[in-house]
Formats: C-alpha cells, structure tokens, sequence
C-alpha cells in the first residue's frame, strides 16, 4: 500500500473518530438502547443469570469495557464509549479497503469510507454501547477475507453471526455472487461458524452461570436459540410510532428521539442518494455489473430479508443499516463526478451534528428540521397506508 492509500485510511479514521466525539460527554445515562445492553452486560461482571435476544458476542464485548471503566463500582460511561467509538471509526476504514481491494479505484475507496463515517445515524450507534456496529464491523471484515483468505472469512462470519442473526442477510449474498468458494471449503467453513457460535455461547455461560458442564451447557445453547428464534418470528399485531416501514423507505424513514436532546436522525440526503444510486445503477446494470454488480445484488437480497421480516413485525432505522453500507458502496462510485451532491450531503450531516449529540439547535434550524420531520412523518403515513393495505399486522 502507497503512502497516498495509507494516508486516505488515516484521514478517514480521524473524521470518523472527530465526529463521533461530539456529545459522546453530555450524555452521562444510558441513550436507548444502552438500558438493555449496559444493563445485560454487567450480569458478566455480576454473575448474574440472564437471557438475551441476541447472541451474546457483542455483550460479552462491552462487559470487557465496562470492566476497564470500573463497572459496577462506578458508573463511568465516556471511557467505554471512547474505546468503543475508537474501535468503530475503522468502520469506514474496512469499505475503504473494501473498495481498494476490488478497483485499486482511491478517490471512490476514500469517498466510501469517509461517507460511511459521518452518516449521522451510523455515528450515534459508533459512539454509544449498541449492537449494530459491531455485527457490521465483523461482516466487513468477513467480506475483505473472502477472496484472501477463506479461513478468516468464515472466522469473521462466525464472530458477526455471534453478535446478530443479520449478518447472515449481509454476508450470504456477497459470498453467493462472488462465487469463490469451494464444496470443501464450504463444508469446512460452516463447521467453523458453528463451532464460533457455540464457543460464545459457552462463554456466555461461563461468565454470567459458572457452568461448565458441556452436557446442560449443550441444552441450554439449544433452549435459549429456540427462544431467541420463538421471540423473534411471532406476528405483532401492536403499531409502533417510531417503527419505520420499508415501504416508506427512504422517505418515510423515522427518526428515534432517545433523551435530552439525542436523536438517531439519518442523514437523507445520503439515504435518498442512496435510493437514487441503486435505482439508476439496476436501470443501467449492464453498464455497471462489472464494478457494481455484487453490492446491487447484495443490497437488494438484504432489503428483501428485511421485507420478509417486516411482514411479522416492526423495523426500526436501524434494521436498514446492511442496506445502507451495500447503498453506500455504490453512492460513493457516482459521487466522484457529482461534487454538488457530496457537498449537501457533508453539510446535512454538519447540520444533523447537534440532533444526534445533546446540543440545542438555533431557532432558524429548529424550523429546518421541523420541515425535514414533516416530510418524513407524510412519508411514513404514505407508507403504512400501503402497508395496511397489503395485511402487514403492525402497520
């Protein structure tokens, strides 16, 4: 790698790192999700006996950084939060190298990164204790190894399916289109997610229970994924407010209000060039299939788990974020020529800063926002419209 490629990881790192800094100091309580994840991450440190709706990796993940903080002793949230933030401002580090790896193509590697890390919605969950980033860290690396190394692919795809099911939907289809690995190899390879997948688990155990007894750890591994699927598959029949429907994607995308003034709010401009991308590059697939071929299948085999999913129950912002990073590859490949666009979406995301990081808006962009709500708010009502329409039970 050149000096100028290094220097362009390194310069997407500190953008990514210096954006998510902002408020990471204001909020001294636990922001959404943090209630569940904080809270199921200190039964480790505990032992305490727990379920969780998830797999356990990236809980087992934060129990080690609350520990470095002096959890339970003191309630100390910036220092897990920074190593945290640190570790994910390589987020967009790995589509760089993504990118790199597949085109030699810089100025669309480092337009990939660098958008991946100032999304705002991205940043919010970069910089608190949440789930998502570390499943999509995992599957990215998955990714960058699976024309490398298949050893490390299954390795990371077995460390991302141990921190959530949706990996599966993200890395499945680029593995599919790719078309790289080998009866054997395959074989070989599920043996190694499985056995990774087990091994958290008996972790898991070993760290809230004490149990190390292969034979109950067995039975509870299989009890508590039967749980897990049960818990996730059953219809709601209940509406969410704040749920976000695929329908409406992008345009009814709904923002999350957390607490005293953080907000998850997507940078829609990004999304909506993202929906733009994908739609002129699926229009015009012959002309793009070579460089863009596997991150527009991907993208489309992702968003459609996500509507199979949606038709039993609600979709959050977040359930959209494999879709996005595959949206991102590809908006950032038409970028290069479309400085004006790169512009409104760099000053939208300047703009969202404060919404996702504690601080008060002026009075003239409290009106702004205001507008982008609304349009938003008629978006999702278009879109469960059609949803109540079509018989999805928690429209």
């Amino acid at each position: 790698m050149g000096l100028r490629k290094f220097l362009g990881g390194v310069l997407i790192f500190i953008f990514g790192f210096v954006y998510g800094l902002f408020g990471i100091d204001l909020a001294k309580f636990k922001v959404f999700d943090e209630i569940y994840f904080i809270e199921g991450s200190l039964n480790y440190l505990e032992n305490k006996e727990f379920f969780f709706g998830h797999p356990p990796l990236s809980l087992l993940i934060f129990s080690l950084f609350l520990k470095l903080a002096g959890w339970p002793g003191q309630e100390n949230y910036f220092l897990p939060r920074i190593i945290f933030l640190f570790l994910t401002s390589f987020f967009g580090v790995l589509i760089y190298l993504i990118i790199l790896s597949r085109s030699n193509d810089f100025y669309w590697a480092f337009l990939g990164g660098f958008l991946a890390n100032i999304e705002t919605s991205l940043a919010f969950f970069r910089k608190f204790l949440l789930i998502e980033i570390p499943w999509l860290m995992f599957s990215l690396l998955a990714i960058l190894f699976l024309k490398r190394n298949p050893i490390l692919f299954f390795i990371f795809s077995g460390l991302a399916f141990s921190s959530k099911w949706f990996s599966i939907f993200f890395i499945l289809p680029f593995a599919i289109f790719e078309k790289n690995l080998k009866i054997k190899d395959l074989i070989f390879g599920l043996i190694v997610v499985f056995l990774i997948y087990f091994l958290t688990f008996e972790l898991h155990y070993l760290a809230s229970l004490k149990k190390t007894n292969l034979l109950e750890v067995t039975l509870r591994f299989f009890k508590d994924n039967l749980k897990i699927v049960f818990s996730h598959s059953s219809q709601s029949p209940v509406s969410f407010p704040l749920a976000t429907c695929f329908l409406g994607w992008p345009f009814g995308i709904k923002q999350i209000g957390v607490k005293d003034g953080f907000y998850i709010f997507p940078n829609i401009f990004l999304w909506w060039g993202v929906l733009i991308s994908i739609t002129f590059s699926f229009i015009k697939f012959k002309d793009y299939y070579k460089d863009l071929g596997i991150f527009i299948f991907s993208y489309l085999s992702y968003f459609l788990a996500i509507t199979l999913i949606e038709y039993l129950r609600p979709g959050w912002l977040y359930f959209y974020f494999g879709a996005l990073v595959y949206g991102i590859f590809i908006l950032s490949y038409f970028l290069k020529k479309r400085p004006l666009f790169l512009i409104l979406i760099v000053l939208m995301s300047a703009f969202l800063l404060p919404v996702s990081s504690g601080f008060q808006f002026f009075n003239f962009e409290k009106e702004i926002l205001e507008v982008i709500t609304k349009f938003l708010t008629y978006g999702d009502y278009l879109a469960r419209s059609i949803g109540i329409f079509l018989g999805f039970s928690w429209f």
